[in-house]
């Protein structure tokens, strides 16, 4: 893993530059950054894909770093020598397998987790009536039921309950459907017909997306 460069940000702090084969996607940037800050002891809250060096020749002005003549030091280049690591290729596999079993991982304990009995009383939470008195949808019910419907769905709340809950508590001050727009049926209707569910709630003719769940 030898570095293209060398830079000197501070007295005795470094980054030290790798030249991939490609440009990582973000996620996978972040994602070998860390995984080489760990295995070489590196400051963990540097290694992202939003991490920008430092110019060699500048100041580095954290006050901290404020020498005792209350100047800054300079940003220092140690070497410098723009060539891919020897390792590139390799690395790139392998950290590019690495992150994809991690993120299936993640997606098996996701999915656990939305299953899991668990969840129940994070359910029993929601309810329609606490977003319609919240002061934050005040004299918005339309907006109220769009959010409850979002955090239910999000929370693994079935179709079935969410619409008898729309369907049950019934507020005057919602506003009639316009003519053009069915009134019958049940409270909110889904429809699949493509990468995401589209919905309607019956007391409003807003309409929103939600993401589908696989």
């Amino acid at each position: 893993f030898n570095p293209c460069a060398v830079v000197e940000t501070s007295a005795g702090n470094f980054q030290a530059w790798l030249k991939h084969p490609t440009t990582f996607p973000k996620l996978l940037g972040t994602f070998a950054a860390q995984t080489l800050a760990k295995r070489y002891d590196a400051d963990p809250s540097a290694a992202d894909w939003r991490r920008f060096g430092r110019l060699p020749g500048f100041t580095n002005c954290k006050p901290k770093y404020r020498k005792s003549d209350g100047l800054f030091p300079f940003v220092r280049l140690h070497s410098h020598s723009g060539q891919q690591y020897p390792m590139a290729e390799a690395f790139e596999q392998e950290i590019t397998t690495l992150y994809e079993a991690r993120e299936q991982e993640h997606e098996a304990m996701r999915l656990e987790s939305s299953l899991s009995p668990r969840r129940g009383p994070r359910l029993s939470n929601l309810s329609l009536e606490r977003f319609r008195s919240s002061t934050r949808y005040q004299d918005r019910p339309a907006a109220a039921d769009i959010a409850f419907c979002v955090a239910a769905f999000a929370n693994g709340m079935t179709e079935d309950r969410i619409g008898c809950a729309l369907k049950t508590i019934t507020s005057p001050a919602i506003p009639a459907l316009p003519s053009e727009l069915p009134t019958s049926g049940e409270p909110w209707r889904r429809r699949r017909d493509g990468p995401s569910d589209e919905h309607r709630c019956r007391d409003s003719p807003l309409w929103f997306f939600l993401p589908a769940r696989q």
